[in-house]
């Protein structure tokens, strides 16, 4: 084996981005140092007005200028056609492309410019093969050979790096837990006989991360603000003169504290609109309080995927936690409560660095350039198979199903799979609703590490067709943001005008549908997507949408009625529709607009 051959492993965040590699040499695991001071990447990007993308903290610093060609989190916008940044439109896979490029250079300084022999892209466990194929897709716009790809879903390669050095003898149940920024993933693995780790249960939330807690200190700040001076509110209202600027500076302020409070028991933060600065003081009993209900989803996130794996809380051998969330103490005090947590390492690295010893053991042989850091543990290939998760899950009503059943614990929590559920019509759509919660389920199978072949179209919006990655799908369970509702007013039904549609919805199975006798009060159809505002017999009013592309649909509680049309706001996404379009947009940024080819209200 020549020692200038090693591999590199990417896993490719909401927030930050890491990576490891293995040492030429003696082939160990170790993370790449992507800034100057840090192992972590803020995964954000900044598109100039001549298209170039600047990456990281060069892209954070440009915003600040700039705001409108800013993108935080190019991860959640994955499965969007487009994003519009200022005046330039952009796929996503050209903007995952430049941050897995700045990646590949710093960790090829490393190795002389050598290129790696294999690189291994990490994914949430709940993405589909369509999703992760355009996260492949960008890794080749990056440069990275195709044929050098594979995948390995975050739980798995977390799973791996925790029990490297651990004999666990067959039979043994773990689970992981990925908390990030923008996503939560739940894995119940098993040892089999052979030593590999087989995927028994997994669940994932895809709106359920660290950028949620953030939002919620927002509000909390901006609540406060107008308690003292209900003119400063307005400043950070859509359209005021420097709100962009403002709301972005508020975020970062957002994050510092909620980062600061895993460590200290209050933070500072200081709230800057165009007019006024405001000072403001959040303790950590106060902060706890703000994100109880989304952790108390999280805890049910992992109580359901140990259900599914018909696993007792007291038989799991660990539960382990990775991601920057899994720091905050609420998190450990309340998982801690059901099964045995355990966390080791920096929690942001150990995705990158397990990918690699998952990949080792996909493709152990004499040329395998990785050590095994835990012999007698592996076999040649990462076994997997189909999740035994059910379709529906737990109290989750079937897709088919007429009727809808309320979980009690969640709230406003609907289940879902997909790349994105915070930004644009992109979930995978499966399931009926009750008036405060609507389920919805995908599942398929999986083989959890992938080699993948990429079919090389720089002009395509869309995933590559001939590139066959493998990944594994459960019940997953989303939690959504809700805005403030207006109570819609008895109005008699008007005779509906869209094609294929009822007072209740479309009529085709692939259309979104109120539920049981929901009435419908606004249905649209845009140039790609079917729209359904329902009204449930409490008065309350819920969003239905569906890509017609490819079936993916989502569901947000508590839309609103404005002049033309409906809005709903989603994790600070925003969706406006009327008679002229459908319009996407986050924090000043639009990211999406459809022509609309047919709208009918009950209020026209």
């Amino acid at each position: 084996m020549s020692d200038e051959r090693w591999w590199l492993a990417i896993d490719f965040g909401t927030s930050n981005t890491a990576a490891a590699h293995t040492r030429t040499g003696d082939g160990s695991i170790h993370p790449v140092s992507l800034t100057h001071r840090s192992n972590l990447l803020p995964s954000a990007v900044f598109v100039r007005a001549d298209s170039e993308i600047l990456t990281g903290a060069a892209a954070q610093n440009a915003a600040a200028g700039h705001p409108e060609g800013f993108v935080p989190a190019p991860k959640r916008l994955i499965s969007q056609p487009f994003i519009r940044t200022g005046h330039v439109d952009l796929t996503p896979p050209q903007m995952i492309a430049a941050v897995l490029r700045s990646v590949m250079r710093r960790a090829a300084v490393l190795h002389n410019g050598v290129p790696p022999e294999r690189v291994v892209l990490t994914h949430p466990e709940a993405w589909s093969h369509a999703t992760v194929a355009v996260l492949v897709d960008a890794a080749s716009r990056a440069g990275i050979e195709p044929s050098t790809i594979t995948t390995v879903s975050e739980p798995r390669a977390a799973a791996y790096y925790y029990t490297r050095t651990a004999r666990l003898p067959p039979g043994t149940a773990i689970a992981v837990f990925d908390f990030g920024g923008g996503t939560a993933d739940v894995a119940v693995l098993r040892i089999a006989d052979s030593g590999a780790f087989d995927v028994v249960a997994a669940r994932g939330d895809n709106a359920l991360g660290g950028k949620n807690f953030d939002a919620l200190i927002r509000r909390w700040a901006l609540d406060h603000v107008a308690d003292r001076d209900a003119t400063a509110r307005a400043e950070f209202a859509d359209g005021a003169p420097g709100s962009i600027e403002a709301i972005r500076a508020l975020d970062e302020a957002a994050r510092g504290a909620k980062e600061v409070l895993s460590e200290t028991p209050s933070a500072t933060i200081t709230v800057v609109g165009s007019r006024s600065r405001t000072t403001l003081s959040l303790t950590r009993p106060e902060f706890d309080s703000l994100i109880r209900p989304q952790v108390e989803s999280a805890v049910d996130l992992v109580r359901d995927t140990l259900a599914d794996a018909g696993i007792t809380p007291g038989s799991l051998h660990a539960l382990y936690l990775t991601g920057g969330s899994s720091r905050i103490p609420l998190v450990h005090q309340e998982l801690s409560r059901i099964a045995r947590v355990a966390t080791l390492d920096d929690p942001k690295t150990v995705v990158a660095q397990g990918a690699l010893i998952a990949a080792r053991h996909m493709f152990a042989s004499d040329r395998d350039p990785v050590t095994d850091q835990n012999p007698g543990a592996a076999p040649s290939r990462v076994a997997a198979r189909p999740s035994t998760t059910p379709v529906a899950g737990p109290n989750l009503p079937e897709p088919s199903s007429s009727t809808s059943t309320r979980n009690s614990r969640r709230g406003l929590i609907g289940g879902a799979v997909a790349a994105l559920v915070a930004v644009g019509v992109v979930i995978a759509w499966a399931a009926t609703r009750s008036d405060s919660v609507d389920p919805q389920t995908v599942a398929g199978p999986s083989t959890g590490v992938s080699t993948v072949t990429v079919a090389q179209e720089p002009t395509t919006t869309r995933a590559p067709t001939t590139a066959p990655v493998s990944t594994t799908h459960a019940p997953l369970t989303t939690a959504y943001v809700t805005t403030a509702r207006t109570t819609s007013a008895n109005s008699p039904r008007g005779v509906v005008t869209v094609a294929d549609a009822d007072a209740q919805g479309f009529v085709d199975e692939v259309g979104p549908r109120c539920n049981a006798d929901n009435e419908a009060l606004g249905i649209a159809r845009t140039t790609a997507s079917l729209i359904v505002v329902c009204r449930t017999g409490a008065d309350r009013l819920y969003y239905k949408g569906i890509r017609v592309e490819d079936g993916s649909g989502i569901e947000i509680d508590d839309p609103i009625v404005v002049a033309d049309g409906f809005e709903v706001t989603n994790a600070g996404v925003t969706y406006r529709f009327d008679d002229r379009a459908l319009l996407i947009t986050e924090g000043g940024t639009e990211l999406a607009r459809e022509p609309m080819l047919e709208f009918w209200s009950v209020y026209d």
